[in-house]
């Protein structure tokens, strides 16, 4: 009778394309030659999120919409409590295991040790890694650096040396810009393309997106683009207010060896009239993107408003610098991003679109936002 092990290398790797990550990683334990066809086949996850309240931690891996593995991590006495779940928020769903763990480290460094032990291989290519809350991140690394030297990782002998997650995307809910820079020591850099720090602005009114802001940044020696991003529950308040405010982030002046360029993305329509009375000529940058681009500040500032067939958005950027980024402004079709039901990869809109309620429903977990 044929069985698992007389299946040729192809068909397990089509086998193993169909599971979860769970259980690929209770596959891979099984024996050399099973876990070598699990490290041989790819497998991308949209979403990680790490995130830290007090002594306590969570780690939630994302494989698609409403698809996840939740960990929990609570300091004990003798170790650390984990509560997990898959695919549910349901405490009666809830495994429990507790961890004997020296607590000099926390559970924070517990949580990354598991991600970055889980995550950091060839084949697994991550979306976006979130971090809400985690301060201290470089003390974290060097903690996190400790265990592996201590569970007898002698490859990892230095911090840069840590074993790296491809990750296309870090996002930042609740930390310090100048932490940005120890979250790379985790992160391959030939794969990331994007660093955001994101912040969120509710309303009484609306509780869904309405408009998000963004201030973009390319460095010298840097190949990723860093964003510093405002998600905003209210419609676009008036294209003269709008200008006044890209021309007030236009006159900060970049450092040395930095290229700037603002974004106002209108999820609400709301920029639908202010688009058709300026009096701008119009130019055809594609088949459904239109764009008015105007000078301000006597030459000095360009403002490219745009109408796509998804909705309008803005961008504004120094007229030296306009050239920096033309590649990246003529080929975008859409401008909504991940808010765009019709263009964004179903996971990341289902997301987005729901990060509000998130706050809402699980409070601990999130960065309290600003109110207007």
């Amino acid at each position: 009778m044929s069985g698992w092990s007389c299946l040729s290398p192809e068909t397990k790797q089509k086998v193993v394309q169909k599971l979860d990550l769970m259980s690929r990683i209770a596959l891979g334990s099984t024996c050399r030659a099973d876990r070598d066809i699990v490290n041989s086949t790819k497998l991308y996850i949209p979403r990680v999120r790490i995130a830290k309240n007090e002594d306590d931690c969570l780690l939630m891996i994302y494989s698609g919409v409403n698809q996840f593995l939740r960990m929990e991590f609570s300091e004990r006495a003798d170790g650390v409590l984990i509560s997990r779940s898959q695919n549910s928020f349901n405490p009666e769903h809830k495994s429990f295991k507790l961890i004997p763990f020296d607590m000099t480290f926390g559970t924070s460094t517990l949580a990354m040790f598991i991600a970055v032990n889980v995550l950091s291989k060839p084949n697994i290519l991550v979306g976006t890694i979130e971090w809400n809350n985690v301060d201290q991140f470089k003390m974290l690394c060097e903690l996190m650096f400790n265990e592996f030297r201590r569970t007898n990782n002698f490859f990892v002998t230095s911090l840069d040396a840590l074993p790296k997650i491809r990750v296309r995307n870090v996002e930042v809910l609740g930390a310090p810009d100048s932490h940005l820079l120890f979250f790379k020591i985790v992160c391959d850099k030939s794969v990331l393309e994007k660093v955001v720090r994101v912040g969120i602005v509710m309303n009484d009114v609306w509780q869904n997106p309405r408009m998000v802001s963004e201030t973009s940044v390319i460095r010298n020696g840097e190949k990723h683009l860093s964003v510093l991003s405002g998600i905003v529950m209210r419609d676009c308040a008036g294209v003269a207010s709008i200008f006044e405010t890209l021309e007030s982030a236009l006159d900060a002046e970049p450092s040395d060896g930095e290229y700037v360029f603002h974004t106002i993305r209108d999820l609400g329509m709301g920029a639908s009239e202010h688009f058709d009375l300026l009096d701008v000529p119009v130019q055809k940058l594609k088949e459904k993107v239109t764009m008015k681009r105007f000078t301000r500040k006597n030459g000095a500032y360009v403002f490219r408003f745009n109408k796509s067939s998804c909705g309008f958005f803005i961008y504004a950027v120094l007229a030296d610098h306009e050239n920096k980024f033309l590649e990246l402004f003529q080929k975008e079709t859409c401008g909504i991003g991940q808010f765009c039901k019709k263009c964004a990869n179903p996971f990341d809109y289902w997301h987005y679109s729901n990060i509000t309620r998130r706050i809402f429903h699980e409070p601990k977990w999130t960065e309290t936002p600003d109110a207007e």
